[in-house]
């Protein structure tokens, strides 16, 4: 896992709201610059959590240590915050131009 301290040292963008939207940045310049590069799509952009509305079973959260709300240890990945605000990162995609 990412959040382990040794494999943090080695990101090339570090976990915050900023480090998102610097990756998605370089991410549609690599897009584009493929020839015929038209796109990516993005799982799940909204999948924050939700109390008593997540994938984990019992055995599943005590497997993750999991202890948000749903079960989902992958909501530090969405386009949102856990209110449903918009990070940052959306803008670079909406934004995003050739």
């Amino acid at each position: 896992m990412a959040t382990k301290p040794e494999l943090v040292e080695k990101l090339n963008y570090p976990m915050t709201k900023e480090g998102q939207a610097s990756f998605m940045k370089d991410l549609m310049k690599l897009i584009a610059d493929i020839p015929g590069g038209e796109g990516f799509y993005y799982w799940e952009p909204s999948w924050i959590p939700v109390s008593g509305c997540g994938w984990a079973t019992e055995a599943a959260l005590a497997y993750t240590g999991e202890k948000g709300p749903g079960g989902n240890e992958w909501a530090n990945q969405t386009l949102f915050d856990y209110d449903g605000n918009a990070l940052p990162a959306l803008a670079v995609i909406r934004d995003f131009n050739r």
